[in-house]
This record gives structure tokens, C-alpha cells and sequence, in this order.
């Protein structure tokens, strides 16, 4: 694109700003409203596989529907055909600053404090596109997705690789979109959720504290080993940092509201009035899934302070609905039978004969009205995992040691391992309360061990 060139008939080419295998990135100015908007433009003719259209198409469906102060605003879309060649066109509002790479590349160093604020700023972001329904994905967080201007605020840009999680849960691989370094091993196989943003938004803080990319780093089992490297004065932003780094994102269990208020700690948090106690208290804050399960939820939730209490509905699933009904025709096919067979005065054999089937359409129904209205209870303490089936007065309890309990995993479902049996359970909740559930569940088995829920 050269300058001086109108696209639409409102936007102007001032220069290009950058250029890719199919396409460019160009400043330009609206005709309209006399302000600056950065024109992305992908040419059809140059693009090799159809999945660069549909990520240029997603980033301009997902960027129409997000309103946020840190975030650009976006402006207009549209296909353009210029010298025969058909493009598309994405215009967003102009941000006036240097990506976070660049400034670190010209010199710019900054101080712990400044980071934290920039941290700040972040997770007041990620927590606002996490909070849509279904929430946003980002996939890509890293130094060069990040604008900041002169007065110190910052921006999140570059929404092509987004993706809800909901439709991630519901399939086993999606596209796999993410910058070495920054994207968490989760996203590489194709399964990113929430806290995959959480991993990339602390390695790019990691980043701009010590000036070298995360892929360049010292590990120390598959984690990043900052201790080997810098010297964090903020004891809530080592936490931070600490928590959201784990190679397993089950083990990201620090939440965005706690993690904001650890980051609003400074230095002189880890000495007051009263000697080292307010350290003491942060590494010893619960790192586990908020206390009260999500709105609407069943989940009967009680923290202990050396484990927890769980009552969770068994299921409500479309599955058990039709079982049930299979159930109730099983049932009723079985007993007119037999009561024709009496009617017709037949042997004694022939009545002997339906007890097994009355019997198991019995048992089907009763199987499909516990899954449907039974509860799972489960206990969690140092002795070890208790858990009993509830359905109206029928109860059993079994006891597992802790050494025998597995961490509760979420593959298409809820499943713990106790012993040599793996238990399913959450089978009818919403993802959002699997995801609690898992957490609350894993963040009571950490603290029935004494161990700190954040290493």
C-alpha cells in the first residue's frame, strides 16, 4: 500500500507501518472523524491456507464486541479490491506508543514498581475478557501484543488468535497459535483455557524484569527458575509469579482478584509494624478457587482449616433423561406381561421367568433417579477422602487414605483417583463449575497435606 491511498473512501494511507507474507499493517487517517486508525489488510492472493482468513475474520468479529478502556477500540471492516486483487481490511482504533518488545530492545528498563503497575493494568484486562460469557482466550500474550504510551498506560492488541472457552472444551485440538516462550505446554496440545492467558501475561512480566526472553531461561523441573536469575523485592509479585508459571495449569489455582491484591503489595509488605508477619500471611493466603462455588450453583461448599466439605449434585444430564425413560418403558412392558400371563392363568415358571427383567428395570430406574437427584458427599481431611452417594435416605461411606488420593483431573468430565478406583462426579455441571470444582477439590487435598498451595 503506498501513502495516499484511500481505502473504503474514508481511510487514508499515511505509511506502512509493518508487512507480512500476505498482508500489511499501515497507519492511516479517518476521513470521517479526522482521527488516526491502524489499517490491517490481507491480500487474498497471497494467502496460502484458509486459516489466516479465518483468524483475520475472528479478530475482527471478536475485537466489534469488546469494550474496554485498555483495549482498541474497533472502527470498521470490510472487503477491498485495489488494482483487481481482492483484500480484507480491519481497522481499529491507533494507539499512540511502542510495543513493551521494542521499548525493551531500545533500552528501557524499568523498576519493580513499574512493572507491578503494568501488571496491574494487565489483569484488569484479562479479567474483563475472561468475564464475558463464553469467555475470550487471548492465546497470544506477550511483550509484542502489549502497547504503552508516554503516561504509562497500556494496551492489549492483536486479537487474531482468540478463541472462547467453550467451544476449546468441547473438542480435543483447536488451532495452535502462541509465541515460544510465552504460551504455556497446555496450548501446544491444542487445549488453552483461562489460565493460559494467566501463564503468558507472568512471562511477559518475567520478561521485562530480567530483559531476556522466557524460552532463554533456566528451568528447574519444566518451571522457570527465577530464583537462579533475579532477585524479586515484592513478596505478592514473586507469588504471583510463581503461581501462574506452573507447567501444570491445574496448579494455577491463584485467582485474578487475589492476584491484583497481591500485586498491590509493594516491598514494604514483607516488613511492618509487626516483623515479618504480613510475608508470613501472603505465602500463606489461600491460592485455591474463590469460597462460594459460581452464582446459581448446587455446589454445597465448607472450607476447613485442614480440608473441606463438598456436596455436589450427581448429574441432571440429557443421557440420564433418556435412560430413565428407557427405564420406565422397560418396567411397564415387564409388569403388563405379567399381568397378562396371570391373566391368562400360566404356569407358576412363567411369572418366575420376569423377576429378572422386573428386576433390572428396577435397577435402571433407580440408577437413572440417583443421577439424576442423588448428591455426591465428600469429605477431605488428614485422615484421608471420605465420600458416600446420597439418594433420599440410602447412604454409603467409604474412606480412602490420602496417599491413595490422585489430584482431581479434568478430561471431558471430572474424574479423581482414589485408590485402584477412579471416581467421576460432576457430570451435569456447567463448565465454569467443573473448573471450581476441580480447583476447590485440589486446593482441599493440598491443604489436608499441609503443603502451600502455591510452590
Amino acid at each position: 500500500m503506498n501513502a495516499g491511498e484511500l481505502l473504503a473512501a474514508r481511510f487514508e494511507i499515511v505509511r506502512q507501518l509493518g508487512r507480512g507474507s500476505a498482508g500489511a499493517t499501515c497507519l492511516a487517517m479517518d476521513m470521517r472523524t479526522g482521527g488516526k486508525v491502524i489499517a490491517r489488510i490481507l491480500d487474498l492472493g497471497l494467502v496460502s491456507e484458509w486459516k489466516s482468513v479465518e483468524l483475520f475474520e475472528r479478530e475482527a468479529g471478536v475485537l466489534k464486541a469488546l469494550h474496554h478502556p485498555r483495549i482498541p477500540a474497533y472502527v470498521d471492516s470490510f472487503r477491498a479490491d485495489v488494482g483487481g486483487d481482492p483484500r480484507f481490511v480491519l481497522v481499529r482504533e491507533y494507539i499512540e506508543g511502542r510495543d513493551l518488545q521494542e521499548m525493551v530492545d531500545n533500552g528501557w528498563r524499568g523498576t519493580e514498581e513499574r512493572i507491578r503497575g503494568i501488571a496491574r493494568q494487565l489483569t484488569d484486562i484479562v479479567a474483563y475478557i475472561h468475564s464475558l460469557r463464553p469467555p475470550v482466550i487471548h492465546r497470544d500474550i506477550n511483550p509484542r501484543n502489549i502497547v504503552a504510551r508516554d503516561d504509562g498506560e497500556v494496551f492489549l492488541v492483536d486479537f487474531g488468535g482468540v478463541q472462547d472457552a467453550i467451544r476449546l472444551s468441547a473438542r480435543a485440538a483447536s488451532t495452535l497459535i502462541g509465541t515460544p516462550g510465552y504460551a504455556p505446554m497446555e496450548q501446544f496440545v491444542g487445549r488453552a483455557t483461562v489460565r493460559s492467558d494467566l501463564y503468558g501475561l507472568a512471562a511477559t512480566l518475567v520478561f521485562l524484569l530480567t530483559r531476556r526472553s522466557p524460552a532463554d531461561l533456566p528451568t528447574k523441573n519444566l518451571k522457570l527458575d527465577l530464583a537462579s536469575v533475579i532477585e524479586i523485592a515484592s513478596p505478592g509479585l514473586a507469588r504471583v509469579l510463581s503461581n501462574w508459571l506452573e507447567p501444570d495449569e491445574a496448579l494455577r489455582t491463584l485467582t485474578i482478584p487475589e492476584a491484583a491484591a497481591l500485586l498491590a503489595q509493594g516491598p514494604e509488605a514483607a516488613v511492618g509494624a509487626a516483623g515479618p508477619a504480613p510475608a508470613a500471611a501472603l505465602s500463606a493466603a489461600p491460592a485455591h478457587a474463590a469460597p462460594r462455588p459460581p452464582h446459581g450453583s448446587r455446589i454445597v461448599f465448607e472450607l476447613r482449616g485442614d480440608g473441606g466439605s463438598l456436596v455436589v449434585p450427581v448429574g441432571g444430564s440429557p443421557g440420564g433423561r433418556g435412560m430413565g425413560s428407557f427405564g420406565i418403558v422397560w418396567l411397564v412392558v415387564v409388569v403388563l406381561w405379567t399381568y397378562s400371563a396371570v391373566r391368562m392363568s400360566a404356569p407358576p415358571s412363567f411369572l418366575y421367568f420376569a423377576i429378572p427383567f422386573l428386576a433390572v428395570g428396577v435397577g435402571i430406574l433407580r440408577r437413572v433417579l440417583f443421577t439424576l437427584f442423588g448428591k455426591l458427599e465428600l469429605e477431605i481431611g488428614p485422615a484421608g477422602l471420605s465420600y458416600s452417594r446420597r439418594f433420599i435416605l440410602a447412604s454409603r461411606r467409604r474412606t480412602v487414605p490420602l496417599e491413595d488420593v490422585g489430584e482431581c483431573r479434568m478430561e471431558r468430565g471430572l474424574f479423581l483417583d482414589i485408590g485402584a478406583r477412579t471416581l467421576r462426579l460432576g457430570q451435569g455441571l456447567a463448565f465454569r463449575e467443573q473448573e471450581w470444582l476441580r480447583d476447590s477439590i485440589n486446593g482441599c487435598l493440598k491443604r489436608a497435606r499441609g503443603l502451600p498451595f502455591a510452590s
